[in-house]
C-alpha cells in the first residue's frame, strides 16, 4: 500500500521525501491531491569507480596493458567518416 500524507506535512518533511525511496499519495482532507515519486538516488563517481564492473574492467587494462587514451583514440577512429 502507497504511504499517505497530508499535504501540510509533506511540505514540511519534503527534503526527507526527497532522499526516500517510496512513492507517496499527497492528500488534503484525505482526498488524494497528487503523488510524489521520488527519482532514484544517483551514485557518486566514487561509487561507480568501485563497483565490480568498474574494477574488473580495470584488471583487464592492466593484464592487457591498456591505457585510456588507447580506448578513446580507437572509438574515435571507429566513428570517424
Amino acid at each position: 500500500m502507497m504511504k499517505q500524507v497530508g499535504i501540510r506535512e509533506f511540505r514540511e518533511d519534503l527534503a526527507q521525501y526527497a532522499q526516500g525511496v517510496e512513492p507517496i499519495m499527497v492528500t488534503r482532507h484525505g482526498a488524494a491531491v497528487g503523488y510524489f515519486i521520488p527519482a532514484r538516488p544517483r551514485k557518486t563517481l566514487a561509487e561507480i569507480s568501485e563497483s565490480p564492473a568498474a574494477l574488473e574492467l580495470k584488471a583487464m587494462f592492466e593484464k592487457y596493458g591498456i591505457e585510456e587514451e588507447d580506448l578513446i583514440e580507437a572509438w574515435q577512429k571507429r566513428n570517424d567518416p
